[in-house]
């Protein structure tokens, strides 16, 4: 199947151009800014915590960030965890 099929077939308009999920997110943020929401604490997952742009473009707009840990370095555990154990 092609793009134009595919693009067809989801009804996504020729205008519509692929964007990251840190890059949405930076749009709509803009867009709550521009309509006079003030910034704030933006809450993320690390797909957007790990994107430098998108942090800096927050700091830019006046908003702070908290997201989930991103760990830098591989990590690995010697010690099996049984969740039904740790609801208890």
């Amino acid at each position: 199947m092609d793009d134009k099929m595919r693009r067809d077939e989801a009804r996504i308009p020729w205008d519509v151009q692929f964007a990251t999920k840190p890059e949405l997110g930076l749009q709509l943020i803009r867009r709550a800014l521009d309509d006079h929401i003030p910034p704030g604490l933006v809450l993320a997952d690390k797909a957007y915590g790990a994107s430098d742009d998108f942090r800096e473009r927050l700091r830019e707009m006046g908003c702070t960030m908290r997201s989930e840990s991103i760990p830098r370095l591989p990590s690995w555990s010697t010690t099996s965890v049984d969740a039904a154990a740790t609801r208890e």
